[in-house]
């Protein structure tokens, strides 16, 4: 006998076998994919797009331990970024999976053009990483970055992520970007964004990547980029870490050719202020040092020349910070966000002076202070001595 509860219990069961039945219909076999490390976006010369992908190739037993890259390069050609990504798979015999591709490169040809090409696709595209770090490709392009052989890596993307990590702790020059930063930026008012340059060395007859500059950006192009010591002193205004890298002192003292001092910490604050309708930023920065070695003979870690030591790397880090202020000057792009501290600190101002940001930009006045404190000094206090 059938109870009321009967038909209820095979509509339930109807159900459930038919969520069963299509609950695999999207997946694909892992031999059926290819995992992309990296990718880029560039313009040929005609203004047609070029996708470029590096992926992983399969490593079998035989090679595992060597040091010989495993990797495939493909380029794709389209109207649009999506076109030239998707052209790929006429080449590549598997499903390629973006979502493992944690570097991005940007053409310089794309960069100076108009970013408003890739963006909308980055922002969009669910199989993009939002935490993938990004570069400009310098005097090169992308497809000669990822067929380069970056020194103990298997794979060229993942190489010159852990080149920029390493610098950073080591020399305190380049700031590492994530996507999600960059295009953050590029939708903030008052603010505009940088990446580390990526370019490409040729070491017995091998392209090797290196890292070099630092690629400025006014709203949706590239306008220039910082060097050296520009970038060093970038990374004192934004940096991506509060410690490592190293502070050189030249000629402090008679037979002293030049003092290493590692960072420890630092801060840095800016503060907008108004001085008869005059826009000033107060720049404070506080940075712990590690006396880490001198070249020379004298002995200089005595109180006075501690203090001789510490008020030059006061204006070393200064010199630093006012060269990268000077070139973003130049170039008129905000990079170090002073609009966007004065919508914080002034927002009455900032309505006024919003809309021709840029031309009040080149006539902001700032002032640098620099505290440097010399913590420690390693495990000694002395010269090494020689005989």
């Amino acid at each position: 006998m059938l109870t009321k509860s009967a038909p209820i219990k095979k509509l339930l069961l109807i159900i459930f076998l038919t969520i069963l039945s299509s609950g695999c219909w999207n997946m694909v076999q892992v031999e059926d994919t290819a995992t992309g490390s990296g990718l880029a976006v560039d313009l040929n010369p005609d203004g047609k797009i070029l996708f470029v992908a590096q992926f992983n190739r399969p490593v079998n037993a035989q090679q595992m331990g060597t040091n010989q890259a495993q990797t495939e390069v493909f380029i794709g050609h389209g109207q649009t970024v999506t076109q030239a990504a998707r052209d790929i798979t006429l080449l590549l015999p598997r499903l390629p999976l973006w979502s493992h591709a944690d570097v991005i490169l940007l053409g310089d040809n794309l960069a100076r053009t108009d970013l408003s090409i890739v963006a909308d696709f980055l922002a969009r595209n669910r199989n993009i990483r939002i935490d993938a770090y990004m570069f400009v490709t310098h005097n090169c392009s992308p497809y000669e970055v990822f067929i380069g052989e970056c020194p103990l890596s298997l794979c060229t993307a993942r190489g010159i992520i852990k080149i920029t990590r390493h610098q950073e702790q080591q020399l305190g020059m380049y700031v590492p970007v994530k996507a999600v930063d960059f295009l953050g930026r590029l939708t903030t008012p008052g603010i505009d964004p940088v990446l580390p340059q990526v370019t490409v060395l040729r070491q017995k007859g091998q392209l090797v990547p290196h890292i070099q500059g630092t690629a400025v950006f006014r709203g949706r192009k590239m306008v220039g980029s910082l060097n050296e010591t520009e970038s060093r002193g970038y990374r004192w205004l934004h940096p991506s870490l509060k410690r490592g890298g190293i502070v050189e002192v030249y000629k402090p003292f008679d037979l002293v050719d030049s003092i290493s001092l590692e960072v420890i910490q630092f801060s840095t604050a800016t503060t907008p202020r108004m001085d008869n309708d005059h826009i000033v930023m107060d720049i404070d920065i506080k940075a712990d040092l590690n006396f880490y070695g001198e070249s020379g003979t004298s002995q200089v870690l005595t109180s006075a020349k501690i203090a001789h030591i510490q008020a030059l790397c006061d204006q070393t880090i200064k010199e630093q910070v006012s060269a990268c202020i000077d070139k973003a000057l130049i170039l008129n792009a905000d990079i170090m966000g002073w609009g966007q501290l004065i919508h914080h600190h002034y927002p009455q101002v900032w309505e006024q002076v919003e809309s021709n940001w840029y031309d009040i930009l080149p006539q902001v006045k700032f002032k640098v202070n620099v505290k440097s404190n010399v913590k420690r000094t390693n495990m000694t206090d002395t010269i090494f001595q020689f005989r």
